[in-house]
């Protein structure tokens, strides 16, 4: 995925229709007024076809860390903190790729992409956007992972 990934992504997201008819903010009529304010994101939830496979991707390459404390649920699965919010992972089939991806946030994303690259990960280069850096790899299980790091 060199180079290429974010312009690849780019034109991907801009083929997708919006999820249940939500309007560019442009086209909406009047400021959100209801009682739902989110304050934050608290997990992100991802389908792999092998548990054991995405754990040891996500601990041993990316740094997570396992949460010891997900209760026992009919499905595997494993959830795993990144810094103060987590990724939940689910034993089932992912989904097809069709520009859905999470990010991590990074402090050093130039050398993260060089530790990763000499372990024989595949990720694309870092290029700046808004107001970072980011760069995206896929883990395991097919699943799109974006290396963010805000410009200071």
């Amino acid at each position: 995925m060199g180079g290429e990934g974010n312009e690849a992504l780019d034109a991907h997201l801009q083929r997708l229709p919006l999820p249940g008819g939500a309007r560019p903010e442009a086209e909406r009529a009047a400021p959100y007024a209801g009682r739902v304010r989110p304050i934050g994101v608290h997990h992100v939830s991802l389908n792999v076809d092998d548990v054991d496979a995405a754990v040891a991707f996500y601990v041993d390459v990316l740094g997570l860390t396992v949460c010891p404390d997900r209760p026992k649920f009919a499905v595997r699965g494993a959830w795993l903190d990144a810094g103060d919010r987590q990724v939940h992972l689910i034993e089932g089939p992912p989904p097809p790729a069709l520009g859905q991806h999470f990010a991590l946030a990074l402090d050093d994303l130039p050398a993260a992409v060089s530790e990763l690259r000499s372990r024989g990960v595949e990720v694309s280069d870092p290029e700046p956007v808004g107001a970072g850096l980011q760069s995206f790899l896929t883990d395991p299980a097919g699943n799109l992972v974006e290396l963010q790091q805000p410009l200071r």
